[in-house]
C-alpha cells in the first residue's frame, strides 16, 4: 500500500498533524529530549514555516471531539494510517508507551476501526 504524502497537503493540514504528534509527544507530562529531536525532524520533513511551528510546539491540550474533528479532517485526505504510524512513533520515541499515550492511540485505532488484536500487534 502507499501512502498519501502529506507534504503535498495544505500547511493547515500538516500542522494539524503535527500538533497532534506533538501532542502525544507531551502527554505524559514532558517532552524528552529524543521526542524534541523527533518533532523538529518531522517539521522539516513537512516543510513546516516558521510562521507555524509555534503551534506544533505549543503545550495545548486536546479533548478527545477536538482529536476526533482533527482526525477525520485526515481521513478525508487518506492520511489515517501515515497519522497512526507518526503517533506510534513519537509514542515509543521515549522507549515506553505509557498509559495515557496507549489511551490516545486506541482512540485513533478505534476511529480507523482496528479490531482489538490487530491494535494491539501494531502497538
Amino acid at each position: 500500500m502507499s501512502l498519501p504524502d502529506i507534504c503535498r497537503t495544505a500547511i493547515k493540514t500538516r500542522t494539524q498533524y503535527l500538533s497532534l504528534i506533538g501532542y502525544m509527544a507531551r502527554i505524559d507530562g514532558q517532552l524528552d529530549d529524543v521526542e524534541i529531536i523527533l518533532l523538529q525532524k518531522l517539521t522539516k520533513r513537512f516543510e513546516i514555516t516558521d510562521k507555524f511551528k509555534d503551534q506544533v510546539f505549543e503545550d495545548k491540550a486536546f479533548s478527545e471531539s477536538e482529536i476526533e474533528k482533527i482526525f477525520n479532517e485526515l481521513k478525508s485526505k487518506n492520511l489515517e494510517y501515515s497519522f497512526i504510524l507518526d503517533l506510534i512513533a513519537m509514542a515509543i520515541a521515549d522507549g515506553v508507551i505509557l498509559e495515557p499515550e496507549r489511551m490516545m492511540l486506541a482512540q485513533i485505532a478505534g476511529l480507523i476501526g482496528f479490531p482489538h488484536e490487530e491494535f494491539h500487534n501494531l502497538i
